[in-house]
C-alpha cells in the first residue's frame, strides 16, 4: 500500500513538471526593460507660490541625505530680514512645511524645532522643498531648514 501511494505520488509529480514546462513555453515572458520602449522622459515641477526656485549647487541636498538621481525639482522660501516663526509664514508655505513633516519626510533638528516653535527662521536661512521621485514608488516632497547658499 505504501508503493501505491508513492507511486501514484511520483505520478502526480511528473505530470505536474510536464505540465507546467508545457505551460511556460507556451507563454512567453516579456522583459520589459528589453522589449517596452522608454518612457518619454517628462520632469515635474514644484508649484509652491512665495518660494522661488532653487538653481544653485545641489550639493546642499547630499547632507539632508537625498540623491541626487530622483531629484526633479528644488524650491526654497528664503527668510527676509526679519526672523519669523511657523505662524508668520504665508499660509501656503507652512501647511507644505507641515504636511511634508507630517508624512514622515521632514529632515533635520532645525526643522523639526522650527516646527515645534523653538527656534526662529532667521534671515540668511531658507525653507527647501525638494521634490523626490524614486524609481518605482510615488513622488513625495522632502523639506528641510539650513542656510540660503
Amino acid at each position: 500500500m505504501i508503493i501505491e501511494i508513492s507511486l501514484i505520488a511520483l505520478v502526480i509529480v511528473v505530470l505536474l513538471s510536464m505540465n507546467w514546462k508545457k505551460s511556460a513555453k507556451e507563454v512567453p515572458v516579456a522583459n520589459p526593460s528589453v522589449t517596452s520602449p522608454q518612457p518619454a522622459q517628462v520632469k515635474r515641477a514644484l508649484r509652491i507660490e512665495g518660494a522661488e526656485t532653487f538653481d544653485q549647487d545641489r550639493s546642499v541636498l547630499a547632507g539632508f541625505g537625498l540623491g541626487q538621481l530622483h531629484v526633479e525639482d528644488v524650491k526654497m522660501f528664503k527668510c527676509p530680514a526679519e526672523p519669523l516663526a511657523l505662524s508668520d509664514l504665508p499660509a501656503n508655505i507652512a501647511e507644505c512645511i507641515q504636511g511634508s513633516y507630517s508624512q514622515g519626510h521632514g529632515r533635520g533638528l532645525d526643522l523639526a524645532y522650527f516646527l515645534a516653535g523653538q527656534r526662529l527662521l532667521k534671515f540668511g536661512e531658507a525653507l527647501y522643498f525638494v521634490l523626490v521621485t524614486p524609481v518605482h514608488a510615488n513622488a513625495f516632497i522632502v523639506s528641510f531648514l539650513a542656510k540660503t547658499r
